[in-house]
């Protein structure tokens, strides 16, 4: 099994067609748990994980995922 990468690209929660014109944003991000996730809930999937929103209530299990916001650094101010 290969490790995880530790920043992901999140699907930006907008409409349907916006998704299509906005970039996703690369986070660290959290793991909450593997089970089937929840409509509206993050999830990792593919070859290159990638964090997806569940478009509804889906029935095979994912690692449940959440963007975590970088922190600055206290002393230069760099996003990290």
């Amino acid at each position: 099994m290969t490790s995880l990468p530790s920043r992901v690209p999140f699907e930006a929660k907008l409409g349907d067609l916006d998704r299509l014109f906005v970039k996703p944003r690369v986070l660290p991000y959290r793991i909450i748990g593997k089970r089937p996730p929840r409509k509206g809930e993050y999830y990792l999937s593919g070859a290159i994980p990638a964090a997806y929103i569940a478009p509804n209530d889906l029935t095979t299990a994912y690692l449940i995922v959440e963007p975590v916001e970088p922190k600055p650094c206290p002393t230069c101010g760099h996003l990290g």
